[in-house]
């Protein structure tokens, strides 16, 4: 079965055979002086038909330049043989000057149509909650997004270290809100969902919890449990508010009081007269650098603020872990995301979004630790 495109070509071969044969027959038509204008006009009705012919699928189908070149082959002979041979009618001449209109006029308004609305397309911002406009902006976004995902995104380790004990984390992800979440320009919008502010530092120092036997990377938690994997022991950061650097670590402290009143105090109590009544956490400390060098590891981040991709709700940006001492990049991670909400209201784009490469993790908290210690291994404890 043929196509319709196939149609329409074969459509269009044979009234450019018909054309240029009808301009040949023309040629000797206007050379015999003897021939009725009726002949005359029977004989130019193939070549002024599949004119017009063109004409009409140029305005249906946009053909537009296979029709312009027709057009200026053609106009030239015709308008010479109507205006020369004055013995024709003026009844003839109107209806070949009105078929030659038709051939012109419709292709042109054709192409002013189309400018017109894409002038229009380009002056009115795109509009989410029109379906149409959202699926066609949601398959733009999904071909990039599988472009970068295949050919830029990746996990890329250049060299690892192992039994490291701190690093220096040259910028730590800003705090941010719901405006920031919903904001196709955020910066940080490719890890959205990694762990911001002081969270940021914790999750360097926590250890890493697997389940038994699970395959993917556990969870980062900062309560000493057997089994885990050991976090950084402690992570130094510039404040940017007194350019001080500063050395992050955790310990348990004895925090507040149990109740002696709560029936648990007391049912312990009974038995144990020396029941312990502390109440004990993990707590984040914060004292200047004991070094007055930096530390030989960092870790840094590029956030990719790139309008084209930005438009269509694609975000990027890149890890790095460097040797401050040899000037290399010793791994990068390369992430891209994609949120399929364009309209955000109550929901948080960049809190609901995918992302590529695959890190192998049950959450996105500390997608950025997880990675780190890929390249510098935590040394682990005695």
């Amino acid at each position: 079965m043929f196509s319709a495109s196939d149609v329409i070509i074969f459509i269009l071969t044979a009234t450019t055979v018909v054309l240029v044969v009808s301009l040949l027959l023309m040629v000797f038509i206007a050379t015999r002086k003897r021939w009725r204008w009726q002949v005359r006009a029977i004989l130019l009705l193939p070549f002024v038909g599949g004119y017009t012919l063109l004409g009409v699928l140029a305005y249906h189908k946009e053909i537009l330049f296979v029709f312009v070149i027709a057009m200026l082959m053609a106009l030239l002979p015709l308008m010479i043989l109507i205006v020369t041979h004055e013995r024709w009618r003026w009844q003839a001449r109107a209806v070949l000057i009105l078929l030659l209109a038709t051939g012109i006029g419709l292709p042109a308004y054709r192409l002013y149509v189309m400018e017109s609305k894409e002038e229009t397309a380009q002056a009115r911002p795109y509009n989410p909650n029109n379906r149409a406009e959202y699926l066609a902006k949601l398959a733009e976004a999904k071909a990039y997004y599988k472009d970068k995902c295949e050919n830029v995104a990746g996990i890329r380790i250049y060299k690892t270290v192992p039994d490291v004990e701190g690093i220096l984390l040259l910028k730590v992800r800003p705090e941010r809100g719901n405006r920031q979440l919903a904001d196709p320009m955020w910066p940080g919008a490719a890890f959205g969902r990694d762990s911001p502010g002081d969270w940021y530092i914790i999750s360097f120092l926590g250890d890493e919890y697997r389940a038994g036997g699970s395959p993917h990377r556990g969870y980062i938690t900062t309560d000493k449990r057997p089994g885990a994997l050991p976090g950084y022991r402690w992570v130094e950061v510039v404040d940017p508010k007194d350019g001080q650097r500063y050395r992050y670590s955790g310990s348990v402290k004895v925090t507040d009081q149990k109740d002696p009143t709560a029936y648990n105090v007391q049912v312990q109590l009974k038995k144990n007269p020396d029941y312990d009544m502390n109440v004990y956490r993990w707590t984040l400390d914060k004292t200047l650098s004991p070094s007055a060098t930096l530390p030989r590891y960092a870790v840094t981040f590029e956030d990719h603020v790139i309008p084209e991709e930005r438009s269509l709700w694609v975000a990027s940006s890149t890890v790095k872990v460097l040797d401050l001492e040899t000037d290399e990049v010793l791994g990068e991670l390369t992430r891209y995301a994609i949120s399929y909400i364009h309209t955000p209201v109550q929901s948080m784009p960049w809190l609901n979004h995918s992302i590529c490469p695959n890190q192998n993790m049950t959450g996105d908290s500390y997608s950025t630790r997880l990675f780190v210690d890929q390249v510098l291994l935590p040394k682990k404890e005695k």
